[in-house]
């Protein structure tokens, strides 16, 4: 995908439209905005952002725990166990 610069830079060489840039500037703002970031918060907290339901915002001592568990073969089983039951978003719809 080009980038910002890229794309105006065509449009001023009459390789590119004004709609068809701008069109590919949105994709290029959604792409940006489906990125997931991370800061750390006033309070010293680990922040993520940049997917649904975020920003979460979780302590080194408290994201370690769920590794911890999400890596655990109890986990895995549960998964397994509970596939049917639980909902998958589709890609699509942040599109």
């Amino acid at each position: 995908m080009s980038t910002a610069s890229e794309i105006l830079s065509k449009v001023q060489k009459g390789e590119l439209d004004i709609d068809e840039a701008q069109e590919q500037l949105a994709k290029l703002k959604m792409a940006d905005l489906k990125k997931v970031t991370y800061a750390v918060s006033p309070k010293g907290a680990i922040m993520f952002k940049g997917l649904r339901r975020m920003p979460i915002t979780l302590y080194k001592s408290e994201l370690e725990t769920i590794v911890e568990m999400v890596q655990a073969p109890a986990f895995a089983k549960f998964l397994t166990d509970n596939a049917s039951k639980l909902s998958v978003k589709d890609k699509a719809e942040d599109a």
